[in-house]
Parts: C-alpha cells; structure tokens; sequence
C-alpha cells in the first residue's frame, strides 16, 4: 500500500454508482462466461454451479449468524450474497471446456475471478458505508506521529482556560499516534491505543486539558475512529475554532483478543475491563500525560457495542466521567439473545448481568440502589444518537435508553442522523455533538 499513486488511494469507493456498476458488472460476468464457458454443459452441471454456491452462502449466514454469532446484530445477507459471486464465477470458468485454447481461458477465468472478488468487497463496503477510499481502509488518511518524538512534558505554568491566548508558532494540527496501554489484567491484551493530543498541548503555558476516551464497536479496532471516523479532522476543526484548545482524545480497546472479540465490558472470569477503562487507562494518562484531573470534565463514548460499554461505564462508576456519547448502541449488553449473553458471557448468573446492564441499574437507582443511588447519576449528561434508517439496533432503542437513564436522574437527550448503522452517521454525530461535549468539559 506504500507505493500506491496518491489517485487510487484517494478514489471514491461509496459513490452513488459504485453498487449499480458493480452489480452490472457482476451480471454480465456471470452471463459472459455462461456463453462462453458452461452454457453447453449439461443442466445439472449448469444448476450446480449456480447451486452450491448459493447453499454455501446460506450454510455461512446460518453458521456466522445463528451457531458462531460473533457479533450479536448479525452479519448482513447481503455479505453472503457478494461473497457467492465470485465463487460462482469461479465454478464457471473451472467447469468450461479447456480445449483447445487452455492458457487462453485459464487467463480469462483468473481475470473474472479477480473482478467478481473486487465488485463483491466494493458491495460489502458499500452495504456498510464502511470506507471512503483505499487511505480511509489502510489507516493512510491519518498523519501518525511516533509516540517516541512526541513531546508530553509537562507545561512550564497552567493557566486557566478563560485567561488562555494562543502564542505565535502554536501548531495547526494535533498529533496522533498509536501507543500501548497495558492492563493490570494480562488476559486483555489490549490492543494499541490512539492518542490524539490538540495543538495547545504543545504551548509551554497552556490549560490543563480534559479527557475523552472513545471505543469502537465489533468488529473494530481503535484507528478505525481517525481513519473512518476522521477524528483529527474533527478535533483540529475545533481547535482551530477556539484557539486551539480541544480535548484530550484516547480510542482503547475495551475487548481484547481481536475485532470480533466481544468481552461485555465488565470484570468477567475472562478480563478485567471494567477495571482497565476505569483504573488502568486513568493512571497511564496520569502518568504520562499532563490533563484536567477534575474527572466531571472527562467524557467516554463509543459506538455499537462500544456505545454500550460507554453507558455500562457511566452507569457503574457515574463519578468517573461526566459526560458520555452513545452512538447507536444496543439496549443491553449482547451476545446476540438475553439467554446467550447470560450463559455465555456472565457465567450463567443474571445478577452479574443485571449489575452491568444499564438499564437494571437505572431501575435500580429509582429504588434507591446500586451506583446510582441518592442522585448519583445526576452529574453525567449525555447524548444518545443514532441513523434514522439503522436496521441493526432499531429506532425504539434509543428512546428507551434516554427515558431510562432520565428516569434515573441523568441528562440524556435523543439525536438522529440521516444513514444507518455506519461510520457516515458516526463521524457526522460526532462533529455534531463535539461542541456541546466539549463545553461540559470545561472548554465552552
């Protein structure tokens, strides 16, 4: 990906035509090689190749969605749809005639295989809005920094942030720079963290600056929030708007183990994430980093299955974080059903389910129990948000996390964006609230 030209990394893979010509693409190779490869086969050879392709993808939407379920809204059928058609293709040019032009239609057939397997990943990444371009997928749209040559050292005075100016030479951009965040709890095994830190860290005199953490869904990774989520763009957009205040950001890994790891973010038999997100990321952060250590100004946020870990965290701890961003995160804790999720993933024991579920321990601060007893949750304040068109999480979701979490005594209001259960609802959110989010955290 290093030697790629600048154009193909930059070449548009979600324009409006990119799902119409791969299909048409698609049809014409199936039907090419029909003409020129099988169409004199006998019929059941004809109907196989069309056959076991297509028992194939629904064997794997089974297997994935119902036996494995690696991700408790479901692979879409779409996926397994663009996935059978270059094996279709592939079925066709083997079972054609070879003679007597063999290299000629081995050639041929290497040459429709490759253009099925790129028409079908464009619909896969087009089905889930998943990436812009070649430099949004490898991570390239991002100018990393080493964590070695990036200088944390602590300010020669603080000064507060309404008597902060920013001096002459103060950096346009902030750095990001991908870094290990070790747990006490070895069985995580985090993946490296990414740290973007805005350009007033670098002033000699500066404010001490609040925090926000951010998480990825499943699957996902920490970069995916600057490269598919454009968060530099985004936090260099505010700093250069308020002089270059903007809030510390981390994306950690709350999962371990991979993409498809799902961990239900809490102190399990398996890890101890709870912890890592509450104890051990805050004490890297104090030790490496000079911030605000007033924890009411710090945020944590997530989407997917990090929007739920967001609010497991705030509804467990609502003294550690004073603000929190659910992007179209799911109403429970999840491995797919409530039966699955309590066997598999908490032991078999409802009550370690119901102790790290928002909303049991919403009802339970309405009875006067648990973290959110007398009042406790009524300094957090936050914004659920989700796509209008989000058939993953559905819209009844978040309207009940936010009559819950009210209900409960925290401040959470509803938004909603145009597009689905993708990173072109989650960047946009993220833009959209960063301003509101910033000024709880002491920089409005």
């Amino acid at each position: 990906m290093e030697r790629l030209p600048a154009w193909l990394l930059e070449t548009p893979l979600l324009a409006p035509w990119t799902v119409p010509v791969c299909v048409a693409v698609g049809v014409l190779l199936v039907l090419g090689l029909w003409v020129g490869r099988t169409r004199r086969r006998p019929w059941w050879v004809q109907a196989l190749v069309v056959g076991v392709p297509a028992a194939l993808a629904l064997a794997s939407w089974w297997w994935v969605n119902v036996v494995w379920a690696p991700i408790p809204d479901g692979v879409a059928g779409p996926v397994f749809a663009w996935a059978a058609l270059p094996v279709v293709v592939l079925a066709q040019a083997a079972v054609g005639p070879w003679r007597p032009r063999p290299l000629r239609w081995g050639l041929g057939g290497v040459v429709a295989v490759l253009a099925a397997v790129l028409c079908a990943t464009l619909g896969v990444n087009a089905h889930y809005s998943a990436y812009e371009s070649l430099a949004v997928m490898t991570g390239r749209n991002v100018t990393w920094t080493d964590w070695d040559a990036v200088d944390t050292a602590p300010a020669r005075q603080v000064v507060p942030v309404d008597r902060w100016t920013a001096p002459a030479g103060l950096p346009e951009h902030g750095t990001v720079s991908r870094v290990g965040i070790p747990a006490t709890d070895a069985r995580l095994a985090p993946r490296d963290a990414v740290v973007y830190l805005p350009p007033a860290y670098f002033a000699e005199e500066r404010p001490a600056l609040p925090v926000m953490i951010l998480m990825a869904g499943v699957p996902g990774e920490p970069p995916d929030w600057f490269s598919a989520g454009h968060a530099a763009e985004t936090m260099d957009a505010y700093a250069a708007a308020h002089h270059g205040l903007a809030p510390i950001v981390l994306s950690v890994d709350a999962n371990g183990g991979g993409a498809l790891t799902n961990r239900l973010c809490w102190d399990g038999p398996d890890a101890r994430v709870e912890t890592y997100l509450t104890q051990d990321v805050p004490a890297w952060i104090g030790r490496e980093l000079q911030t605000d250590r007033d924890r009411t100004h710090w945020a944590i946020g997530g989407l997917s299955n990090g929007a739920t870990c967001a609010l497991q965290t705030v509804a467990r701890t609502p003294d550690g974080f004073g603000t929190v961003l659910v992007f179209s995160g799911e109403l429970h804790p999840s491995l797919g059903t409530e039966e699955r999720t309590i066997a598999e993933g908490f032991g078999g024991v409802r009550a370690a389910y119901a102790a790290n579920d928002p909303l049991s321990l919403f009802a339970a601060a309405q009875r006067g129990e648990g973290p959110g007893a007398d009042g406790a949750y009524r300094g957090v304040a936050g914004v659920v948000s989700v796509g209008r068109s989000d058939a993953y999480v559905g819209m009844p979701v978040p309207q009940e996390l936010v009559d819950a979490g009210r209900a409960a005594g925290m401040d959470l209001t509803l938004r909603e964006y145009p597009g689905g259960h993708t990173w072109t609802v989650w960047s946009r959110a993220f833009a959209d609230q960063l301003p509101w989010a910033a000024g709880r955290m002491g920089l409005g």
